[in-house]
Order: C-alpha cells, then sequence, then structure tokens
C-alpha cells in the first residue's frame, strides 16, 4: 500500500542514540583518544574511513577494520568505541541495502536479486538492535522488509509495533509506520484508525492520502471516500499519474464512467501513453458502448505490450459485443499460444460458443476450467445450464447436485434443478427443491409461480394441491402486481385444479387480455378453452437428454441468450423449450407457464 520514504545516503549523524556518542568521539585526535595496544592502528583506519564512507562498499570496509580490531586487542574504553563504531555502521549499511531492496521489489517482485539484498539488511539491522533497541527507523525498515512476500509476518507485527511507539517524536516516520501497520492488518475498523491517525500526523502527505483512499476502495467498499482521498492527494502533486488512475477507478466504482475517462486521459497525457492507463479508459469506453474507441486504445495498448493477455482478452471481449466472432476468436487463439490452459481465453471461447449455440463445445470448455477447479460452484452451474441448453436435462441434474453438495442452501441452484426436474417428469423433486427454494426467497415470483403450476397441474394425483397452489399464484400475482399473462394463468390453473370454475375462467381471460400480445397467448388460449369444458389442466414432460426438453420455461433475466422454438408435446400441448445460457447461468423462454433460470 505505501512506499516508505527513506533517504538513500544515511548518514551517521540521522542516527540518534549510541550513533551520535560515536560522532562525538569522532572529532577528537585519534592520539588524545586512545591509549596504546595492539588494534589501534586498525581502529584509527576504521574511524578515518568511516568518516568519508557513502556506499555499501565503504561501509563494509569500516565493519571489516572495526572487528579486526576488537580481535586484535583493545582496551576497555575503545573497544566500546569500536562496538559504538559497528553499531552505527551496520545501521547505515542495512538502510542503505533495505531501500536498495524494496526499490528493486517495487521494479520486479520476482524472488531474485531484491530478495537476496533484503537478507543481508535484516542481517545488519538485526545486529543493530542487539546494542541500540530504541531507534523506531531500524524497526520501521526491519517491518517493512518482512512485509514483502516471503518475509516474517510475525516478525513484522512485533517491530511495526515498537516503531509506532518510538517515533512520537517523529511524526512523519510515525505516520509512515501506521501505514504500514494498517496494510499488515485484517481488522477493518483498525486499518481505518491507523490511517486515519496517519492523516492527522502528516496531512499534506501525497503518499498517506493515496493509501487511506485504496483502503476505502479496495477494502472498505466506500469509493467516495476514496475519491476524496485521491483528490486531496491529487491537490498535493497534481501530475503524478498513480494519483490519476487510482481517481479513474473510483469513479468506475462509482459508476461515473466519463469522469473516469477523464482520469485515464489524465494518466496517458502524463505517463506517455502507459499500456494500463489505455486498458483501463478502453474498460470504461466500454461501460459507455463506445466499442471503436475502445478498439483504438487496446490496439495502441497491444502495440507498446505485444504479450499482454489482459490486453487481448479485452478486445477479444469487444470484438464479440460487436458480432465480430472471428476477430474475438482469433484474440483468443493468441492468447493460448502465448499461455496454454490460460482459464480466462478459456471461458471467453466457451461463451462465444454457447452464445453461437455450440453447446457442446462450451460444455467442453467449461467442463476443462472445472478440471483446474473441481470444487467451482459457479463452474458446476454454468455447465449445468449449458446442458440444459443443449438438451440434456438429466446430465444438467447431475451438475446442479454437484453444486448443492457444495452449497446446500444455493438458491439458483435449487431453482434451476426443480426446472430441469420438471423437465424429466419428476415432480416430486422439482417440488422439494422449489420448497426450499422459497424458504431461501419467499417472494420470488419465479419459484411462487412454478411452484403453483405444478401442485395444480401435475398428473401424479398425491402431488396436486389445488388450495396451496391458489395461495402461492396469488402471492406471485402480488408481487408481479397482477400483470404478467403466465402467472395470472397459473392462478387459473389452482382455481380448476380446485374445480372453481367460475374463477378459474376469470383469472384465465384476465391471462388471455394480459398476454393479448405475447408468445403466450396460444398456450394461453387452450387452457381458457380447456376450463370452459371445466377441464382441469394437466402437464408432464419426462424428455431424454438430447432432444428438446418441454418444460414450460420463462425467465425474468433480460440478459439472456436467444431463447429456442418452443416443440409441442402430444399429450401436453403448450410446452417450450429451455433457456440457451449467457456469461451468468440466466436464461430466457417463450413457455408461458413455469419461469427458469432466475437472476443469480
Amino acid at each position: 500500500m505505501h512506499k516508505p520514504n527513506i533517504t538513500k545516503s544515511w548518514r551517521l549523524e540521522q542516527l540518534p542514540g549510541m550513533a551520535l556518542l560515536v560522532l562525538g568521539l569522532l572529532v577528537f585526535s585519534s592520539s588524545t583518544l586512545f591509549a596504546a595496544n595492539e588494534g589501534q592502528a586498525s581502529l584509527d583506519e576504521a574511524t578515518e574511513k568511516k568518516l568519508d564512507a557513502d556506499s555499501v562498499k565503504d561501509l563494509s570496509e569500516v565493519i571489516k577494520l572495526a572487528e579486526r580490531a576488537i580481535e586484535e586487542g583493545l582496551d576497555e574504553t575503545n573497544t566500546q568505541f569500536a562496538k559504538s563504531l559497528l553499531t552505527s555502521t551496520y545501521a547505515q549499511r542495512g538502510l542503505i541495502l533495505a531501500e536498495a531492496a524494496v526499490e528493486q521489489f517495487q521494479q520486479n517482485q520476482q524472488q531474485g536479486t531484491w530478495n537476496q539484498i533484503r537478507g543481508m539488511a535484516l542481517q545488519d539491522l538485526e545486529k543493530v538492535l542487539k546494542e541500540d533497541d530504541q531507534t523506531a527507523e531500524i524497526y520501521f525498515m526491519i517491518a517493512k522488509l518482512n512485509s514483502l512476500p516471503a518475509g516474517k509476518t510475525e516478525r513484522a507485527k512485533q517491530t511495526i509495533d515498537k516503531a509506532v511507539e518510538l517515533s512520537q517524536d517523529n511524526a512523519s516516520l510515525q505516520a509512515q509506520a501506521l501505514v504500514l501497520r494498517a496494510d499488515m492488518e485484517t481488522n477493518p475498523a483498525a486499518m481505518q484508525a491507523d490511517l486515519d491517525k496517519a492523516v492527522k500526523l502528516a496531512p499534506k502527505s501525497m503518499e498517506i492520502h493515496r493509501a487511506r483512499g485504496l483502503f476505502h476502495l479496495l477494502k472498505n467498499n466506500k469509493p467516495e471516500l476514496a475519491l476524496a482521498d485521491f483528490d486531496k492527494a491529487a491537490e498535493i502533486e497534481p501530475a503524478n499519474p498513480g494519483l490519476q488512475h487510482a481517481r479513474g477507478l473510483a469513479y468506475m466504482a462509482l459508476n461515473k464512467p466519463e469522469e473516469a475517462i477523464e482520469a485515464y486521459d489524465r494518466v496517458v497525457e502524463l505517463s506517455n501513453g502507459n499500456p494500463l492507463a489505455l486498458l483501463q479508459r478502453a474498460r470504461a469506453k466500454v461501460t459507455l458502448k463506445k466499442f471503436d474507441a475502445a478498439i483504438e486504445d487496446l490496439n495502441t495498448a497491444l502495440e507498446q505490450e505485444p504479450g499482454n493477455n489482459t490486453i487481448l482478452l479485452l478486445r477479444a471481449r469487444v470484438y464479440q459485443m460487436q458480432n465480430k466472432t472471428e476477430l474475438a476468436q482469433a484474440d483468443i487463439t493468441e492468447a493460448l499460444k502465448k499461455r496454454p490452459g490460460l482459464p480466462a481465453a478459456i471461458e471467453l471461447r466457451g461463451l462465444i460458443a454457447a452464445d453461437s449455440g455450440d453447446f457442446s463445445k462450451a460444455i467442453e470448455d467449461f467442463e476443462e476450467l472445472l478440471k483446474l477447479d473441481p470444487k467451482n460452484v459457479e463452474l458446476m452451474l454454468q455447465i449445468g445450464i449449458l446442458r440444459v441448453a443443449g438438451k440434456q436435462p438429466r446430465k444438467a441434474i447431475e451438475k446442479f447436485t454437484a453444486a448443492l453438495e457444495q452449497q446446500p442452501d444455493n438458491f439458483f441452484a435449487l431453482r434451476t434443478r426443480a426446472d430441469a426436474y420438471l423437465s424429466v417428469g419428476k415432480h416430486a423433486e422439482a417440488i422439494a427443491d422449489y420448497e426450499k427454494a422459497l424458504t431461501l426467497k419467499p417472494k420470488d415470483s419465479g419459484v411462487l409461480n412454478n411452484l403453483a403450476w405444478v401442485l395444480a397441474t401435475s398428473p401424479e394425483d398425491s402431488l396436486r394441491n389445488g388450495k396451496r397452489s391458489i395461495e402461492l399464484g396469488t402471492q406471485a400475482c402480488e408481487v408481479t402486481d397482477y400483470k404478467e399473462a403466465h402467472i395470472l394463468s397459473t392462478l387459473a390453473a389452482g382455481y380448476a385444479e380446485s374445480n372453481d370454475w367460475e374463477n378459474a375462467e376469470k383469472w384465465i381471460t384476465k391471462a388471455v387480455e394480459a398476454g393479448a400480445d405475447t408468445e403466450h397467448k396460444e398456450q394461453i388460449v387452450k387452457e381458457q378453452a380447456s376450463y370452459r369444458e371445466k377441464k382441469a389442466w394437466r402437464e408432464l414432460q419426462n424428455e431424454p437428454d438430447a432432444e428438446t426438453p418441454q418444460s414450460r420455461v420463462k425467465s425474468e433475466s433480460e440478459d439472456s441468450a436467444t431463447p429456442k422454438s418452443p416443440q409441442e408435446n402430444s399429450a401436453t400441448p403448450g410446452n417450450d423449450a429451455p433457456a440457451e445460457p449467457a456469461k451468468e447461468p440466466e436464461a430466457e423462454n417463450p413457455g408461458p407457464k413455469v419461469e427458469s433460470s432466475p437472476e443469480k
């Protein structure tokens, strides 16, 4: 979250405590300071080199000479002086190495040189603490180094608490320490408390405002507060591209793509066409359906980073939105050449296959993804919907069942399995799933309607319940303001099952009127004719896999794929095919009765 502002050229005079004692001692003549002893010459040479040392190599030579002096022999006073010299030199070298490690990590986060440098820095800094345990800067940097990947987390937490405690008289350092501690924290309230205090201590620090803004954006889910911090930070450093990028992210989270584009424009300007900024600006343009402009940004980004699969796959998605399937597939193929088995590419390829009606290919891709993540419920549900769309209801049931083994209270899995059970004539199983789904969402119009329908129309005498069907059908009508033709006709079916032909005709007439201009009209008219003859409606599907299931399905989703045409069942007229999937497992079908594939 935060990059510490540690000066690269650490000098002895910057270190408190024992280090200042060493500086005071250095101003005296070595002939006055030291008694004659064996290590005197080495100590004198170390002292002289320390005064001019400004590199790791110079400091290493000082350490070598001071250690040699102690080994050769010094009196008590000179021994103490040599140890103080060693401590200050270890501190100076450790801090220089620490900053080098942090800088290299920020440039290249792969384990390598930076990790080796970190190890050397930590050795030096931990040695300092053995002699001087009151220096906040040392604790801070040990915490910083251990907070990086593969560091010692517990040691980081111990030392950052100490850094906060010892930096009471250094507002800038304490603010940095609080930000670092917040980054290690898992409790949001504790994180915010540290960040709020850091801002109070250093109100003009761009980095600290940015840190709190990122917390609000990424962990606190308050993009409006994040934007306020980013704006404040931008007042301090208006030409910082990272801040403008953060502002763009906040605007996107606030669903303000036009403002986000303005922020990304500034990033592109400040960074001379940064590919990541172009990628984010393209995403904002897609939100506004400015597809050609988005493609232009993505093309420019790919010119700078030809191997960037994130950019390539976003372009493929945009091509798909433009119905340029061949171009989308070409980008996906290119991405998979660069990285075989890339899940995002396989997923998009599967979605395009589903969109084009090639369900077998789509299923193949999603099954491949499921092998990589065998317990992924979302993938199981997607495959289930694809199998329904591919006319394989029994195999779909297997996937929904697998999903429910992982998440027994998954509403969508219960709802879609119930619909699939209806399509193969398993009404008892469908009723059980609808009943459980209804406990999770008591006012879901689709479940209310479907359960009411099967309770009114099932050929199995033991399953029908006219009274309960009327209750559920009435609730479904209330939820939909008595405006949905197929739900009104479900209520009519409940009254027909109860031999209340007056109300059956009343509600089926209202259904005919409401559905006059819909795909449900023909089906509802047939039901009306049946009720006029005082015949209750009966419906049973028992479709084999690889044939069009006959469930009477209608979805509430507007984002679904194009539905299949209905096929009539000779025994039960008016049954329609289930839905094709969209990216999310949602579907839409023309049948008038059973609503399937609700919003996830």
